[in-house]
């Protein structure tokens, strides 16, 4: 199984007064203003830059931005976050770069649902052949959503080879607290690996042809080295 395992980069200065307002407000604010942020989370939990595209009770979104560059999405429970400080760079894309690349005003994906856990694993793995799926702080692993029940996911992992294992691994869906999809690192993999031997159960339901022209679209636009 493909395992990466992180640390958490020391915690930025917060923005402003976000001692006094909630975690979920500061992440509305910044949707609203388009402002650039970084997500601070959990003790251990690493921290990303990015634009919040969506906020809801449960599970939040920003388009991640790495060096500069919009670097796919990043999916995570809203109950993680502990404030918003200033990103690592001041300077994200310009306006005009993101316009270019159709990422500006920064959106979530139509396709996307953060409903729940499972309303976001589906939807995700709907939309993306390669994912990160995150039980933060230990695991991080890359692969492909095989099936999703009401308590439990069944993943089918990238093994340290870069190729498929053609093992299923399962974990109970509480356990995942991030869900990463479209950056340059996962096309790169993908690029390696090729799509999963099997189809997932999800891009069955939602629809193969669909799924992979969209997930196309989102790796071509974000995963440009």
């Amino acid at each position: 199984m493909a395992v990466l395992g992180f640390m958490a980069a020391s915690l930025p200065d917060p923005i402003g007064d976000h001692g006094r307002v909630s975690p979920r407000k500061q992440l509305a604010r910044a949707l609203e203003e388009q402002r650039l942020v970084r997500v601070v989370r959990r003790r251990r939990f690493a921290p990303c830059d990015g634009y919040v595209v969506s906020v809801s009770r449960s599970w939040s979104a920003i388009r991640v931005v790495t060096a500069g560059r919009p670097d796919g999405l990043m999916l995570f429970r809203t109950s993680d976050v502990h404030y918003l400080g200033k990103p690592a760079s001041k300077r994200g894309p310009s306006q005009d770069a993101m316009e270019q690349a159709g990422l500006w005003p920064p959106t979530l994906p139509t396709l996307l649902d953060l409903y729940d856990v499972r309303a976001a694993l589906f939807t995700a793995g709907s939309l993306a052949p390669v994912l990160a799926v995150s039980r933060e702080p230990r695991r991080v692993s890359v692969g492909n959503i095989h099936r999703i029940t009401d308590k439990r996911l069944q993943f089918q992992p990238l093994g340290a080879d870069g190729q498929w294992t053609g093992q299923l691994s399962s974990w109970r869906l509480r356990s995942v607290t991030r869900i990463d999809l479209g950056s340059g690192a996962l096309a790169t993999q993908l690029a390696v690996a090729g799509l999963a031997p099997s189809t997932s159960a999800t891009a069955v339901t939602t629809g193969a042809g669909e799924a992979a022209d969209a997930a196309t679209s989102l790796i071509h636009i974000e995963g440009e080295p």
